[in-house]
């Protein structure tokens, strides 16, 4: 059985031996490969599972409130505004944070080796700043910042494999076309309607005489989630399905009007295509670190260079805002930093092996910072399960600890194991 799934994921008999490897944790160590794979599996299982219900409580409350007809026009992309939501997003949260402990449980009972403790805080360390700083200011901590930890120390504990990315894919596959048709079927739920009552702003563009919102609260939400997500679609083995959701997908970005999103998402394929054609491994680790350097300093840039407080739809005060606020406190800046530059080294290692949908998603998380928030730092909006729990499969990941995978991801040799 072990022989067949290493067969399978194109690992070689190099992994074939890290597949047998023995998990040593708090408890001791487990030696029969059998138990070990099965672990395997189970952690797998339990880290999809995590992900699915982080991501349904950022969808469901938003699909409530349009049923219920409070959804229209949301300040924040991530409101809640009916009791029913509210309560629906209440019990959701409990239930991430439940199943993220019970992970937690088994990971320390199955004796399961965890991922380096550096890396969790790495990726972790602004995080708890934003939190204690929280704290000292206002005292005011979100329960979900807390459901995002949680999930987080989880996927750390529990090393999950790549393949874990195809459950990503076909949930993001959904997320398109159950929003596109919200938009088809169920207009008042699936389609944006402004503060004014309009159904498409002056400052969009748009194939569509209107906005799709989809399953969120705002299209702007819905695109960066495609946007970021949808490469995780790579990981799925099957062809027709991947180009079922690749062009669900498109067609729903196309609907939400983003524009920054639309750019970002034809950058990223550009991306994709180059890792592709690329004939060496040196060649697809230099073109990773150099399109995710060019997206870091643009990002960087251009908020240093604008003056206009009116620039990209008043981005531009938003940003002096933010400029002010990390000269007086750049703690928090260095450690996001940090944290985003460990992630995109580890993803640019996989991408020189074949794998490439991990670089592509932090390629499309970076450049989209430049007119969005697609991490948020301080709580798990509704882009956080394809931002935060994403990257701690990629930064927590088993394969991450070997170099013997050399299957391409965009050849669609991965699958969920």
């Amino acid at each position: 059985m072990r022989d067949h799934l290493v067969q399978s994921h194109g690992l070689g008999s190099g992994t074939g031996s890290l597949v047998a490897a023995s998990h040593e944790g708090v408890l001791g160590k487990v030696d029969d490969p059998g138990a070990s794979a099965r672990a395997d599996r189970i952690a797998n299982r339990f880290s999809a599972t995590i992900f699915l219900v982080a991501l349904l409580q950022v969808t469901v409350p938003p699909l409530l409130n349009g049923f219920l007809g409070a959804g229209g026009f949301q300040l924040v992309a991530n409101a809640v505004n009916t009791t029913q939501a509210a309560g629906a997003s209440d019990a959701l949260r409990l239930g991430l944070v439940a199943l993220s402990l019970s992970a937690l449980g088994w990971a320390a009972l199955s004796r399961r080796r965890a991922s380096s403790p550096l890396a969790l805080a790495v990726i972790t360390a602004p995080v708890v700043y934003v939190f204690l700083r929280s704290l000292y200011v206002s005292s005011d901590a979100t329960g979900s910042f807390v459901a995002m930890s949680i999930a987080l120390l989880a996927i750390w504990a529990l090393r999950p494999s790549l393949h874990v990315a195809a459950t990503v894919g076909h949930s993001i596959g959904m997320v398109a076309i159950s929003s596109i048709a919200a938009g088809v079927f169920m207009p008042t739920v699936g389609i944006f309607v402004d503060q004014f009552g309009a159904s498409i702003a002056l400052d969009k563009w748009s194939p569509f005489p209107t906005l799709l919102r989809g399953v969120y609260s705002h299209p702007n939400t819905l695109g960066q989630v495609l946007t970021i997500g949808v490469w995780a679609v790579l990981a799925i083995p099957n062809v027709r399905v991947r180009i079922l959701y690749f062009t669900a997908s498109l067609i729903a970005l196309l609907w939400t009007g983003s524009r920054t999103a639309l750019i970002v998402a034809v950058l990223v394929a550009g991306l994709a295509l180059g890792l592709k054609l690329a004939q060496s491994r040196a060649l697809r680790q230099l073109l990773s670190i150099t399109v995710t350097v060019l997206s870091a300093l643009t990002v960087a840039l251009v908020p240093l260079f604008t003056t206009d407080l009116t620039a990209f739809s008043y981005r531009g005060q938003i940003w002096a805002g933010s400029l002010r606020a990390w000269t007086t406190s750049p703690v928090f800046g260095v450690l996001a930093a940090i944290a985003v530059l460990s992630v995109s080294v580890r993803a640019s290692g996989l991408a020189r092996n074949g794998i490439f949908w991990p670089i592509l998603v932090i390629v499309a998380t970076v450049a989209l910072s430049i007119q969005e928030v697609p991490l948020n730092f301080s709580s798990l909006t509704a882009t956080g399960p394809v931002t935060w729990l994403l990257l701690g499969v990629i930064m927590f990941s088993r394969e991450s600890f070997s170099r013997a995978w050399t299957a391409g991801a965009v050849n669609g040799d991965q699958s969920v194991v």
